[in-house]
């Protein structure tokens, strides 16, 4: 599955897929917060690290959010 699918060709299941990947992502985040809180590993290249993997999440939650507002928009109550 690509992140680079036009969100107007996403079928649900590369909707999903990317909900998944993006939730992965922020759990993995949440993983090297605790080892920064808890003075594990070096805290420079975790700090750079979730700050990468937050922005890839980002990227993967924009198609999403494109493909659900013109399947809204369709139905007529999307802005």
């Amino acid at each position: 599955m690509s992140r680079f699918v036009p969100q107007r060709d996403m079928s649900a299941d590369e909707i999903m897929g990317c909900i998944s990947q993006a939730e992965a992502i922020m759990i993995l985040c949440a993983n090297a917060s605790d080892s920064v809180f808890n003075d594990i590993g070096d805290k420079d290249i975790l700090a750079c690290a979730m700050n990468n993997a937050l922005k890839l999440a980002i990227d993967l939650m924009d198609p999403v959010r494109d493909a659900l507002a013109s399947h809204e928009g369709l139905k007529g109550g999307a802005e």
